[in-house]
């Protein structure tokens, strides 16, 4: 049993388990390694196994044990991969988990980001439309209250409702009247002019019934508050707005709030918008004595109008007008209103 060769006096029997060299020379003695009174001769690889507890020979032996278990190993690691590089190349199938976005789409990458950090909902977005509605948080108490007070209407459509919520219209009022910019009342805008109250706007774009995709004309921009809440449902914005520097600045502001997708034109609404008819639906934030004529030819059969119809200094009524498919025109009152008149020149070029 003696190889000739002497370890040195102390030295550790390697092995599954770590002894102790007080247990390596009782256990040499028993197995009569180590004689006593002289240095000993290595142990064979089966005394070895003996005192670490294991069979002789076969995969007792450690480092064949663990030599086995690597190639087995890398023999399944071999076969995940070549399971993964087959489903990576299977048409179909992807690595990258979706989310799903709850409620609507998710928007296209390119598509602008809101000032604020998280996002509001898309209310009748199309699918792969690159706009996506800008998130404001600012005073978004104030503007809960303000869809509070519009629900006590007996307003319910979730949609408008949303859009409300989402527009941030103290942007849209002078700063002079920015502590007001939410109370349900019409305010001054300058050049006559003023920015309808909350529920007003709320019930004509409900009553315009838009679905995403259809172009909406709108006489009478104003600051551009409405037509932020028109965008909500559809990109094809037109706005027309007769005095010069409220469509400038309207324009600007539409821009920087990210409602860049609006078209706005400075003109008379009482002629529409020719070149982009017909239009699904039309409104009109200013009275006319009657519905003007060209606005009618430019309503698409199917389509909605919603205007302010009566005289400047008497009694007004919010009409309903429908053309139906073979052209025949409806109306109907919805409310008495106070509006505006339709302005046929621009006073600020006087």
């Amino acid at each position: 049993m003696n190889s000739g060769r002497r370890p040195p006096k102390n030295a550790l029997v390697s092995g599954l388990v770590p002894v102790r060299p007080r247990n390596v020379r009782s256990s040499a003695r028993r197995l009569g390694v180590y004689p006593p009174g002289r240095a000993a001769a290595a142990p064979t690889a089966d005394e070895v196994r003996e005192v670490a507890g294991l069979p002789r020979g076969g995969y007792g032996d450690p480092p064949r044990q663990w030599q086995f278990g690597a190639l087995v190993l890398g023999a399944l690691a071999l076969l995940v991969g070549a399971l993964a590089l087959l489903l990576a190349a299977a048409p179909g199938c992807s690595t990258v988990a979706e989310t799903p976005t709850a409620g609507r789409p998710a928007p296209a990458a390119a598509g602008p980001q809101g000032p604020a950090s998280k996002e509001a909902p898309a209310v009748g977005r199309e699918p792969g439309q690159s706009w996506s509605p800008p998130v404001f948080t600012a005073r978004q108490r104030e503007r809960d209250e303000m869809v509070r007070v519009i629900k006590a209407y007996g307003l319910e459509d979730e949609a408008v409702l949303a859009a409300m919520a989402a527009v941030p219209r103290h942007e849209f009022v002078p700063a002079a009247y920015s502590l007001s910019a939410y109370a349900d009342t019409p305010l001054p805008i300058g050049h006559g002019q003023t920015i309808s109250q909350p529920y007003i706007v709320a019930e004509m774009t409900r009553q315009l019934r838009l679905r995403p995709g259809e172009k909406v004309l709108e006489i009478g921009t104003g600051s551009g508050y409405q037509a932020a809440v028109l965008m909500h449902f559809t990109t094809e914005v037109y706005s027309i707005e007769i005095i010069r520097p409220l469509a400038e600045e309207a324009r600007k502001r539409l821009e920087r709030l990210e409602y860049g997708a609006v078209k706005v034109r400075c003109g008379d609404g009482f002629n529409g918008w020719p070149e982009a008819a017909p239009f699904d639906a039309i409104i009109g934030t200013c009275v006319a004595g009657a519905v003007p004529p060209p606005l009618l030819e430019q309503l698409k059969a199917g389509g909605r109008m919603v205007i302010p119809i009566g005289e400047e200094d008497s009694i007004q009524y919010l009409m309903l007008i429908e053309k139906d498919a073979e052209g025949t025109v409806h109306r109907r009152p919805l409310m008495p209103v106070r509006f505006v008149p339709l302005l046929r020149g621009d006073p600020t070029a006087r």
